[in-house]
């Protein structure tokens, strides 16, 4: 039960003996006893003991309140966080990529990704001393006019433009096709 809706019922009941009290109040004016005098007390301890407990619950609702926008602020604030580590884990990435080269070599086209990653597999088997350190890259593409699109798939990243030309060369000496191509598109996993 939350604490909003103790301090209700708690309310309540202090209303209720308020008005006890005073209907008894009038009834001792009449001349009641002494045991009247002391229910009166034992009631005013009932209805002061609820006003603690209404205090307290009244204090422990605004400390609910306020711990609850601090966690809502911690967990904004790793939020933000999460976000940042992401921006710089990408730019990593874009850095580690530059450092390596922005070349790459295009191998292949196909007209889905399971056939262009099941391509890259078997092009690693075939030639895996020449593709050693190299990522398997797809890259969408449309021909103009045209409503179908294509993966390119793509090895790299290669330092330089020299470095990816002497590679096609040697593929293409070994019947594949290739072509001198940018460093872009999502790594095959």
């Amino acid at each position: 039960m939350n604490p909003t809706t103790l301090v209700e019922k708690s309310n309540k009941k202090v209303w209720a003996v308020s008005f006890l009290l005073i209907s008894l109040g009038g009834c001792q004016s009449l001349g009641q006893s002494e045991e009247f005098e002391t229910r009166i007390a034992q009631l005013e301890s009932v209805v002061s003991m609820h006003e603690q407990t209404i205090n307290h619950l009244a204090v422990a609702g605004e400390h609910y309140k306020a711990e609850r926008q601090m966690l809502r602020a911690e967990l904004d604030d790793l939020h933000k966080v999460a976000e940042q580590v992401k921006t710089l884990a990408e730019r990593v990435e874009e850095t580690e990529a530059m450092a390596m080269g922005s070349f790459s070599v295009h191998l292949a086209s196909y007209r889905n990704v399971p056939t262009a990653t099941a391509g890259w597999h078997d092009l690693l088997a075939r030639y895996g001393e020449q593709l050693s350190g190299l990522k398997g890259i797809l890259s969408v593409y449309s021909p103009q006019g045209g409503e179908s699109q294509f993966y390119r798939l793509k090895a790299g990243p290669l330092p330089s433009e020299e470095v990816a030309r002497q590679l096609c060369q040697t593929l293409e000496a070994l019947g594949e096709y290739c072509a001198v191509d940018d460093f872009s598109g999502d790594v095959i996993e």
